[in-house]
C-alpha cells in the first residue's frame, strides 16, 4: 500500500474512496467539548428567568441534543431551526 504506483487505477479509486475514522482520541475530546457546553448551557439556563430567554435557551439545547441528527450546519440554518423550536421571532 506504501506504493501506490503498484497499483490498478481501480485499486487506487476503491483505496481514495474509503473514509478514514478520527482517532479515538480525537472522537473523546469532541464528546468531553460537548458535554462541558451541555453542562454550561445548563448552568445558563438556571440563571435565566424570562420566559423568551427560557425558550431560547432550550432550544440551543435541543439543538446540542440533536447534532448527530442534524443535516445542516451552516449557521443561518441552524438560527432558523432555533427560531422554530423555540416559536420566538428574530
Amino acid at each position: 500500500m506504501s506504493d501506490m504506483t503498484m497499483m490498478s487505477k481501480n485499486d487506487r479509486i476503491s483505496l481514495a474512496s474509503k473514509d478514514i475514522a478520527p482517532a479515538p482520541d480525537e472522537i473523546m475530546i469532541k464528546m468531553l467539548f460537548r458535554d462541558e457546553i451541555m453542562v454550561l448551557l445548563k448552568e445558563i439556563k438556571t440563571k435565566l428567568s424570562g420566559e423568551n430567554e427560557l425558550k431560547c435557551i432550550d432550544a440551543v439545547i435541543t439543538v446540542f441534543e440533536t447534532i448527530e441528527q442534524l443535516d445542516f450546519l451552516n449557521k443561518r440554518a441552524v438560527f432558523v431551526y432555533i427560531r422554530d423550536i423555540s416559536g420566538l421571532s428574530p
